[in-house]
């Protein structure tokens, strides 16, 4: 096998990497912004645990949202700093999006 075959396959797997990374930022930031919003409304400490609990299940979504976006990507070219900016708005979006349809599902079955 040619070398090209194995650089080709590591480009690809550091490409979803990156791409993960920057999608779970999005989503770290998303997890800051609630953070600081509990403690800026004096909530109890529950509501932090219970917000702590959640952060890395959807911190895995937004590493999720950032691969599938480098997969579905109309950028061949590489990172350049607007795919990187959208692949962090998009981890920080989806997330969001999920938790509006299950705040509506909840709502809904009451």
């Amino acid at each position: 096998m040619p070398m090209d075959f194995f650089t080709s396959n590591y480009d690809v797997v550091i490409t979803l990497l990156i791409s993960g990374i920057l999608g779970a930022l999005g989503q770290g930031v998303r997890v800051w912004f609630g953070l600081s919003e509990l403690i800026y409304n004096k909530s109890s400490l529950a509501d932090a645990a219970f917000v702590g609990n959640m952060s890395s299940g959807s911190i895995f979504v937004g590493f999720a949202a950032g691969s599938s976006f480098s997969l579905l990507r109309l950028f061949p070219q590489g990172h350049t700093l607007i795919s990187m900016v959208m692949t962090i708005a998009l981890g920080y979006l989806v997330a969001d999006m999920i938790e509006i349809v299950k705040h509506r599902r909840r709502t809904l079955s009451l």
